[in-house]
């Protein structure tokens, strides 16, 4: 029964819907790397630099 209705989903659709739910996934990952891998180099550069902080 569930079969007959993942075929009937995905005929109706004309694709998986968990495939649309992996590249958000994978969309969602690669935006995290980037903006991790910024806020690296910030910290990097922040912490490298040569002046002084009044906190």
């Amino acid at each position: 029964m569930a079969h007959d209705n993942k075929e009937l989903v995905i005929e109706h659709f004309e694709f998986a819907p968990i495939s649309i739910i992996d590249e958000v996934i994978d969309s969602v990952n690669e935006l995290l790397y980037q903006a991790l891998i910024g806020l690296e180099n910030f910290i990097y550069k922040y912490l490298n630099s040569d002046e002084e902080i009044e906190q």
